[in-house]
């Protein structure tokens, strides 16, 4: 599915503060030539205009088929297309495109968002990231899988307001006996002390 026929995501639009004519860098970087597409990843910033349109293109032209790789094996994420370069650099500032396209109904467009935000994980995606270990792609539910384990390091005190409590209910309640071992695996991983009622049962 298209990202254009997906509802658009809720962006700040405060006037662009930018004198740079966009369109100017747009037109390289949906450039059918690769080395001209990603001369301009690096002249993006997160202005609401530049986010609008990379949501629009999402996930762009794309260089790598991610069916001929494994999970571990799967190439460096900004090698896939520029588009995904561009919102790969952006960090936390372009994770707002990638969040809206997790809920997406496309699988690909849920692979390339997981992707992005497994790399450089924000809080505001757990919710997002428990939904997709739950994917029938099993690379984005292992995409989805490191992006919590990266979250869960980075800030430990989320493990239990935010994460394990999900697992936990997932492991008890669900009735598909393989989302169980999903979520009681990665509970295991996590090594989170109020999950193991949960687990022992």
């Amino acid at each position: 599915q298209p990202a254009s026929t997906t509802k658009k995501a809720s962006f700040p639009m405060e006037v662009s503060q930018s004198t740079r004519n966009w369109s100017i860098y747009f037109a390289k970087l949906e450039s059918r030539d690769k080395k001209e597409a990603y001369s301009v990843v690096d002249a993006f910033t997160a202005d609401p205009l530049v986010l609008v349109r990379l949501e629009e293109l999402f996930p762009g032209r794309l260089y790598i088929d991610r069916y001929q790789w494994t999970f571990e094996t799967l190439p460096p994420i900004e090698e896939h297309g520029p588009v995904i370069a561009v919102l790969h650099r952006l960090g936390e500032e372009g994770s707002l495109v990638s969040r809206h396209m997790m809920e997406s109904s496309s699988l690909e467009l849920r692979f390339y968002a997981t992707f992005l935000l497994s790399e450089r994980p924000v809080p505001d995606a757990i919710p997002l990231l428990l939904e997709r270990i739950l994917d029938r792609d099993i690379q984005t539910r292992k995409l989805a899988a490191r992006g919590l384990k990266r979250l869960a390091t980075r800030h430990p005190e989320l493990v239990d307001q935010k994460i394990s409590s999900r697992l936990a209910e997932i492991v008890t309640r669900h009735e598909d006996d393989f989302h169980v071992e999903l979520a009681a695996e990665l509970l295991g991983e996590l090594r989170a002390q109020s999950a193991l009622p949960a687990l022992i049962s």
